[in-house]
């Protein structure tokens, strides 16, 4: 999984299943009461009761494994245990550690059962719907791809993706269902409800 690559990425996706993301990503946020940014993703796997284990507490043969692959980080279901486990590499920056576990929490609730190009695509837009949405961006009226990154505490690759998508959704400014329980969970704190 590498987050540049997927925005190049040569598999089109229809509307409705990026729509259909994004509305995952705002049960996920339902789900775990999330009402502020910068959203941490290591709460949210916690608090859905996976187990994260940072690359740091492998053993060296697991690590090396790891390493040699180019994981970043890698989701996995233990049937005796009932859990997922999201293995990430703790020696990565902070913002991209956590566009890593957005990613893989993107296949567990995806229901992603294996590998592939488009499945991957899909997490890379779960992990970065999840860290910056279009409406969000607009609430806190961020403007450029640096204030996105300030903000939301992403890498500068994910924010510029993100100024991107948010100038397309901004010169639609439609808000659909989801966006608008979206909004609604964000304002509780504030007193004001969206309709």
């Amino acid at each position: 999984m590498n987050e540049v690559d997927e925005y190049a990425g040569k598999i089109k996706m229809p509307a409705s299943l990026y729509r259909s993301i994004e509305e995952h990503v705002v049960k996920m946020y339902v789900d775990c009461n999330i009402h502020s940014i910068p959203v941490d993703p290591f709460f949210i796997a916690k608090n859905l009761g996976y187990r994260l284990i940072p690359f740091s507490s492998m053993n060296k043969g697991k690590k090396k494994f790891f390493k040699e692959k180019a994981f970043d980080g890698m989701s996995y279901f233990d049937p005796k245990s009932g859990t997922f486990y999201i293995y990430y590499d703790d020696d990565q920056s902070s913002v991209r550690q956590r566009f890593t576990l957005f990613h893989e929490l993107g296949h567990i609730l995806l229901g992603h059962l294996a590998e592939s190009d488009l499945a991957d695509k899909e997490a890379n837009y779960f992990a970065a719907y999840a860290l910056a949405p279009e409406p969000l961006v607009n609430k806190y009226e961020c403007r450029t791809d640096i204030d996105i990154q300030k903000r939301f505490n992403t890498s500068l690759q994910t924010s510029v993706y993100r100024a991107k998508a948010y100038q397309n959704w901004i010169s639609i400014k439609d808000y659909r269902p989801h966006e608008v329980v979206l909004l609604n969970l964000f304002s509780i704190e504030e007193g004001k409800m969206v309709t």
